[in-house]
């Protein structure tokens, strides 16, 4: 036998269904909007997302012994044997006295690691130019050649890198992906230098 709903209940169910259907209204409307997450700057004072803090702490809890140079490129030290001189994609890019300046220093025994275009921009024979990407979609780098750079990680992965289009004979590709190097590794003088697509990896 049909159950039947008389006329009050239908007016109260149908009542309910409203206020249920203006309150989810209410809440979408009037939800709290999170903050978009700040992702910084590749500072080693910065611990957001592109910051370097916690790998500055790192090497300085490892035992290395590490300081954030403050100085102009035309102070590094002439005994650049064991020291390594980070560029993380500094924000201004290298003047021909810089770069100079910075080659001594590599050509003397030093280790030069540079990221992204603006840090290629102070190494001797960089190639790295600019892509501008806005996707935060993480692209997989795969380790082209057994290197100490590569060594138990088979596969690096990098957000929005920059390139290095063309390279020269005497630079070996130690990461790739689709015929494209992410890290780059040289020779120069004395000293090496190693390049990132980023300061994110």
């Amino acid at each position: 036998m049909p159950a039947f709903v008389d006329a009050r209940d239908r007016q109260l169910l149908i009542g309910a269904v409203v206020i249920m259907l203006v309150f989810l209204g209410l809440t979408y409307v009037l939800r709290p909007v999170p903050a978009q997450q700040a992702i910084g700057s590749p500072s080693s004072y910065s611990a957001e997302w592109l910051g370097t803090k916690a790998a500055f702490l790192l090497l300085q809890q490892s035992g290395y012994r590490v300081e954030r140079w403050e100085s102009p490129p035309a102070n590094l030290p002439e005994d650049a044997a064991g020291t390594t001189l980070i560029f993380a994609e500094p924000s201004e890019r290298g003047s021909s006295a810089e770069r100079a300046a910075v080659s001594r220093f590599v050509s003397a025994g030093g280790r030069l690691l540079v990221m992204g275009a603006s840090g290629a921009s102070f190494a001797p024979q960089s190639a790295a130019v600019p892509i501008p990407d806005s996707s935060l979609t993480p692209k997989p780098f795969s380790a082209l050649l057994p290197s100490p750079l590569s060594r138990n990680a088979p596969e690096v992965t990098m957000i929005a890198p920059d390139e290095w289009p063309s390279l020269a004979p005497s630079q070996l590709a130690i990461y790739g992906k689709d015929g494209k190097p992410g890290v780059v590794w040289y020779r120069f003088g004395k000293g090496q230098v190693i390049w990132w697509a980023i300061a994110s990896p």
